[in-house]
């Protein structure tokens, strides 16, 4: 197909799904990150974010770098994420990136609850900007979805009951989470849930460019995938997914690609729970069969219902 006819055919009620997803991932649609990350070499050395001091390196991806940081004032650690708008943004591009980019760390800054990572700041240095939270002295799910360190049923349970309370709060405040995946939720020295980087993926989505779809989409919801309306029972789907994988160490939705796993999630069920765990109960399999269906009708409408 020539690269015109790519650029015209781009929606995807205007030809079938499948064509759609191989055109957005394999053609003129291929993903690119909205975010440069050429500059992050260029923070090597860093010492300083405005009045922040640098202590260490936490990690990166494709929203920038984040790092452990002390306030000298409050004399407190926390942890602040840098990003910039990408380099091939116009000015007017990269404007709207910022505007967005503050517009959504102040609605997270506004959500006080004790599972929330809380948002403390945001600002401009130099040219790219940053936000700092909360820091948590503690590790993430993923530890959890491996077979060797697999958490017993009860405390599964409890974990995903205190997620889907703290996401049914910030939806009470008008506030998707977006991007719930076990990466994305911690738990800290004492053992208590804190759901981070809320907002983020709304400024990926409303800044990407070529339409694309940044990380593993195994977390996302049908309509998410259709780029449809996004709601609180996307976050639903996507607790669902994450209450899967604690359950069976295993993905709902795998494959050897994005187009594979946006397939699956589009037009697959999972294989049911109990062939991994034959220990689990009907009652907790058919929980987790609701909270992944394919038509939002058909979910938890809300995460107390899933909860």
């Amino acid at each position: 197909m020539a690269d015109n006819e790519t650029e015209h055919i781009s929606e995807p009620e205007k030809m079938g799904l499948t064509r759609w997803l191989s055109l957005k991932l394999l053609g003129k649609e291929k993903a690119k990150s909205p975010v440069d990350q050429s500059f992050i070499n260029d923070l090597d050395d860093i010492r300083m974010v405005d009045r922040y001091e640098i202590t260490e390196k936490l990690g990166q991806g494709n929203m920038g770098v984040v790092y452990r940081a002390k306030d000298p004032y409050i004399k407190r650690d926390v942890s602040i994420k840098i990003s910039r708008p990408h380099s091939d943004a116009t000015s007017e591009v990269a404007d709207r990136y910022r505007e967005s980019f503050f517009k959504e760390a102040q609605s997270a800054g506004k959500l006080l609850h004790p599972n929330i990572v809380a948002s403390y700041d945001a600002g401009m240095y130099r040219d790219f900007c940053y936000i700092t939270m909360e820091y948590v002295n503690g590790h993430t799910l993923s530890r959890y979805c491996l077979k060797d360190d697999m958490l017993p049923l009860d405390k599964i349970a409890e974990i995903i009951v205190t997620v889907c309370k703290a996401l049914d709060y910030a939806h009470q405040n008008g506030i998707v989470h977006r991007d719930v995946k076990p990466s994305n939720i911690m738990i800290n020295e004492s053992g208590d849930v804190k759901i981070t980087d809320f907002g983020i993926a709304k400024i990926k989505a409303d800044h990407a460019i070529s339409n694309e779809i940044i990380g593993s989409p195994s977390y996302m919801s049908p309509e998410q995938i259709r780029e449809e309306e996004v709601d609180s029972i996307s976050d639903v789907f996507s607790v669902g997914c994450v209450l899967y994988e604690l359950l069976t160490c295993e993905k709902a939705f795998d494959g050897d690609n994005q187009f594979a796993i946006m397939y699956k999630i589009t037009n697959e069920e999972p294989v049911p729970v109990k062939e991994f765990r034959p220990d689990i109960s009907k009652v907790m399999d058919d929980i987790v069969k609701k909270a992944l269906a394919k038509e939002k009708n058909r979910r938890y409408q809300t995460c107390m219902d899933l909860a």
